[in-house]
């Protein structure tokens, strides 16, 4: 990856990166699969000037989307061999990408695990929440935010109680109504959340905030800013583009480091137009309401489905 350019204001000023065809050729997945006394087992690929038999066939599949809850992710390893029972596995951490890139890490609790298929070459399936379920399930919360207390306090509040770190990109506020709860964290959430929707009258375009948890990170952001912190991801290989009413549809190689309301750059040379989005302007910023990926360290599978709408 390379640092290209500083795009944006002279408030925001994020790298902007690309992967080179080299680069994308090289695929990585690296599980660590822990027991719930803390003891792990993992399955790496090797670096390439190790690389000795045969690779381990690992594949990644998914549908990250903007919501209020945890998001699943399934793992799917071939002629895995592991001296304990499946049952006894609790947590997965996962780093994915490319060899020549710096690797996209995250984890999370283990829902289910079975094996799909017997062998030789049986799949074993590890179903995952993206964060802790356990924090999610029991952590309650009895009391109460005054009117005027400012947002930021308040999800820092919530995000320290589900056990993850708060990453806000949402200017401050301050809640409209005094909140008196009692019951589960994640329900507080979501009330807060409601408390912040919002539209523009005049041209219908959403400016609630956003609240998504990530892994160990709780995300916020407004709806038509995006995150606009930290890294844009240039995408120079385009398999599909298409322009309609409902956004803007891309298809390309996954880039593990992409979220729901993260920003990517692209040339609008890609696109072509239906009739009902012919009058929505086309910029080369997307930002991204849906991420919908599959990948495989050992065969052709290596795609991402990006429904985005044009960031300004």
């Amino acid at each position: 990856m390379s640092d290209l350019a500083a795009v944006g204001s002279a408030s925001y000023v994020p790298a902007v990166l690309n992967f080179t065809t080299e680069q994308l050729l090289d695929k990585v997945v690296n599980l660590t699969l822990y027991k719930a006394d803390g003891s792990f087992d993992q399955i790496l690929t090797p670096p390439p000037a190790q690389l000795e038999g045969r690779k381990p066939t690992i594949r990644i599949k998914g549908k990250l989307v903007t919501q209020d809850t945890l998001l699943q992710v399934e793992l799917r390893v071939t002629n895995l061999y592991v001296n304990s029972p499946l049952s006894s596995y609790t947590h997965v951490d996962v780093e994915a990408g490319y060899a020549s890139a710096k690797l996209f890490a995250f984890g999370g609790d283990i829902l289910v695990a079975y094996q799909e298929l017997p062998g030789p070459d049986g799949v074993t399936v590890f179903q995952m929440l993206l964060g802790s379920l356990s924090a999610w399930r029991t952590e309650t919360f009895s009391g109460s935010y005054t009117a005027g207390q400012m947002l930021s306090s308040v999800l820092s509040d919530i995000a320290g109680r589900l056990g993850l770190t708060l990453q806000n990109n949402v200017p401050d506020q301050p809640i409209p109504i005094n909140i008196q709860f009692n019951g589960l964290t994640k329900d507080l959430l979501h009330h807060v959340k409601t408390l912040f929707t919002k539209y523009d009258p005049d041209t219908g375009e959403d400016q609630s905030v956003q609240i998504c948890p990530y892994g160990d990170k709780l995300i916020c952001y407004l709806s038509h800013l995006g995150i606009t912190e930290g890294i844009i991801y240039r995408l120079d290989f385009i398999t599909h583009a298409k322009h309609n009413s409902a956004g803007f549809e891309i298809m390309a190689p996954w880039i593990a480091g992409l979220v729901p309301g993260g920003i990517i750059l692209i040339d609008p040379k890609y696109f072509r137009q239906d009739f009902g989005g012919s009058q929505v302007a086309i910029g080369n910023k997307y930002r991204i309401f849906l991420i919908d990926f599959d990948f495989c360290t050992t065969d052709s599978t290596n795609m991402m489905d990006l429904l985005t709408v044009g960031a300004g």
